[in-house]
């Protein structure tokens, strides 16, 4: 009888993950894509595309972001519910959009409209992670991002206010404005 491979999901390419998203934003990495998970066979790290635990179905949520030797073994046996993060009282949820995930040929992606509704200045941590825990009943080992914050949305229209009109508005020759919105929105 040969072992069941050891399956866990993992997220793609967290470098292209920002180390920041901002409140009421869509939730995409660096580059504008949409945030990937695919799923794998942890003995080799070869991405398992047949079969059934293929089109497994996950959901999202939102962990502590704390870092330390603790959280991290809870994050591996899969201890997830004492790090789920509520939201504050007096709001809604946390995370809105799609948070349910499935899987197609072992390979997936969060919704394009996910959007954090609150920042994450309110937990000890200061950070968020986004977690996927197996809902299907396939015992797959589920998958967390790296830490990240989540700035109020207030802040960013505020910056790019100063950096848009303020800077700007001090040379409307072609040239300078040119070179400012190149550094201020590239």
């Amino acid at each position: 009888m040969a072992d069941q491979p050891h399956l866990c999901l993992r997220f793609c390419e967290l470098e292209k993950m920002p180390p920041h998203f901002w409140a009421e934003t869509k939730l995409k990495n660096l580059d504008g894509t949409p945030i990937q998970v695919e799923l794998v066979d942890a003995r080799t790290g070869n991405v398992v595309s047949e079969g059934a635990e293929s089109s497994a179905k996950f959901n999202l949520m939102v962990l502590e972001g704390s870092n330390g030797a603790e959280v991290e073994a809870d994050i591996d046996k899969g201890n997830w519910n004492e790090l789920v993060v509520k939201p504050r009282d007096g709001r809604k949820s946390l995370l809105v959009g799609g948070l349910k995930v499935t899987l197609k040929e072992g390979k997936g992606s969060l919704d394009t409209n996910l959007r954090f509704k609150d920042n994450s200045s309110f937990v000890s941590s200061k950070k968020f992670r986004l977690g996927l825990e197996d809902i299907s009943g396939s015992h797959i080992q589920g998958a967390v991002t790296n830490s990240f914050h989540v700035k109020d949305a207030r802040g960013k229209c505020k910056f790019q206010w100063i950096l848009g009109v303020h800077l700007l508005s001090f040379y409307s020759g072609h040239e300078f404005s040119w070179c400012m919105r190149k550094v201020a929105f590239s």
